[in-house]
This record gives C-alpha cells, structure tokens and sequence, in this order.
C-alpha cells in the first residue's frame, strides 16, 4: 500500500520515532522520553503532561467538590445577611428579590461541572492516551495520570487556604485566568488527532506552534492523492 504522507516529513520523524523502538527490553523508555527525546516525543510528553496539568488545575474538583456541598447554604446565608440589612424586622428571611443570588450559584456550579464533564474531563485521558508510540505509551498515559493525581490533591487541599488569602470570588477568578491559559495551551500547541493515524501523529507532533501548516500540507498531499491509500 502506498502511503499518502509527506515524504520528508514520513521519512525524518519515522526514523527519528524508530529509534526507541529498536531497543531491546523497556529499560530505555524514561531516557526517550526525559533524557533524550526526538522532537516528536518531546512535543507529545509536553502535550500530554500539559493537558492533565490543566485539567486539575481549573480547579474542578475544588468546584465539583467542596464547592457542590456548601455553596448553596454559602448563597443562601449571603442573601438572609442582605436581606436583614435591608429590612431588619425581617433578619430571618431573605426578600424575594435576592432569591436570585441562590439560583445564580447553584447553577452556575452546576452548568461548570457539566461543560466539564463533556469536554475537558474525557478529552485529558483520550487525548494522551492516543498521541504516544505504542512502546512509550504505558509509561506516558502513567505519568499524565500522577501529574493529575498530584494537581487535583494540591488543589483541594489548598483550597480553603487560597479562599481564605483572597476571598472565594478571587479564587475562582484565579480558576477562570488558568482556565483562559488552558484555552491558549490547546489551540496552538495540541494538534487536532481526530481521524490521523500513528504515521500522521509522527508527522503533526515535533512541528510544535507550526501544527497547523502540517496540517494543511497533510490535506494538500491527501487531496492530491485521494486514491493512494487504497493501492
């Protein structure tokens, strides 16, 4: 079958890529990867650790989990405080115009969790589990699952500590500038795999912040020859 990839390009990473694969035995994986990587390996370890890394620290599991349990009563209180300043011969309820505030936060909680869970949640463990070569992908996937362990345990176990330094609004303001980060990271460092095979991970990874013209060129040279891959 004729391969309908760029030629030069097929042709640096795959040799570049096959040089870790023809160790014997598994002893060399972390030197591939840490020590030293061919430019496609560098590229996909800072994708893979890069997406866990951010996925935790958007702070979801502080959102999903402390927060879920105790931000309606935190809501409700505001509004019985706001209430009661108002009016005081009616400290204990809270006026109907401030019922707001308590529908706002729940669903707002909420709503954070749920885009979550459609999308940055699963994408993290598809993402890096896809982009490694067979031979380092064990190792791979391993390391992004502790990067992402390690992250989602700081963050819940300074969460308190952080709201209480600068105010729980500062801390999901802090969520939403790491959040704008992480948006910023995927676009122009993390290659679009949807429908690419381990050939054409060989040739999208290693070009970093120019992922895009590979990619153009990719269509191009399929465009071109639409029925290579079928001889």
């Amino acid at each position: 079958m004729t391969s309908n990839r760029l030629p030069g390009c097929r042709m640096n990473a795959t040799t570049t890529w096959s040089k870790s694969q023809t160790r014997p035995g598994g002893g060399g994986v972390w030197k591939d990867i840490f020590v030293h990587p061919t430019r496609p390996v560098l590229h996909i370890t800072i994708a893979a650790i890069g997406v866990q890394f951010l996925q935790q620290a958007s702070g979801i599991d502080a959102v999903g989990g402390a927060c879920c349990s105790s931000l309606a009563a935190v809501a409700w209180s505001v509004a019985l405080h706001a209430g009661h300043r108002i009016d005081r011969n009616r400290s204990l309820r809270c006026r109907p115009t401030y019922k707001w505030l308590v529908a706002v936060c729940v669903v707002a909680t909420y709503a954070a969790v749920a885009f979550f869970s459609m999308g940055m949640g699963p994408v993290a463990w598809v993402y890096s589990s896809e982009v490694f070569p067979l031979r380092l992908r064990a190792q791979g996937c391993g390391m992004g699952v502790a990067i992402n362990r390690l992250t989602s345990g700081v963050i819940l176990m300074s969460f308190i500590s952080l709201y209480d330094a600068i105010t729980i609004g500062g801390a999901f303001y802090l969520f939403t500038g790491i959040a704008v980060l992480t948006w910023i990271f995927f676009f122009t460092l993390l290659p679009e795999t949807r429908g690419r095979t381990l050939e054409d991970m060989e040739v999208l990874f290693g070009s970093f912040f120019g992922w895009r013209n590979t990619m153009r060129e990719l269509r191009k040279k399929e465009s071109a020859n639409p029925n290579d891959g079928d001889a």
